[in-house]
Parts: structure tokens; sequence; C-alpha cells
């Protein structure tokens, strides 16, 4: 059930529906609270939505799981400017 939805919550992504496709992560994680590539993918839209620190907590949640995930540190990354 985690896939569907994931990929559902990543093509509203690509189509910049960031609200829906945030709603669909999150569904995802309710389904899935450790599940990597939905942390990604919130954290990848909620800066389009205005939500930079819940986007960093995300991000925060995935380092402590898998420290050097390249995805999550470039992602941390662009939205600290850096």
């Amino acid at each position: 059930m985690l896939a569907p939805r994931y990929r559902f919550a990543h093509n509203l992504a690509q189509q910049g529906n960031f609200a829906e496709a945030a709603a669909e992560y999150r569904e995802a994680l309710r389904l899935n609270p450790a599940s990597v590539k939905s942390k990604l993918g919130l954290a990848a839209v909620l800066p389009n939505l205005g939500r930079r620190e819940e986007a960093l907590q995300q991000l925060r949640e995935v380092l402590q799981l898998e420290p050097t995930n390249r995805t999550a540190l470039e992602l941390e990354r662009r939205i600290l400017g850096k």
C-alpha cells in the first residue's frame, strides 16, 4: 500500500501540486513512519508551502537513520541556502 501512495505523491509533486503531494506523503508516512523515501519527498515539497522548518525536521530524521544520505544532505543544503 505504501508504494502506490508514494508514487501518487511523487506524481503530484512533479505536477506542482505541492499541498496535495504533502498530504499523500503524510499518509504514506502514517502507513510506514520509517519510510526514508516518503520523508525525503515530504521534505522536498514543504519549502514550496513555506514550511522550511518542518522540511528540515524531516531531513534530520532521515539523517539520523542514514547519516550519509546524499539526497537528504543536498536538500538540506538547498533549504539552508548553502
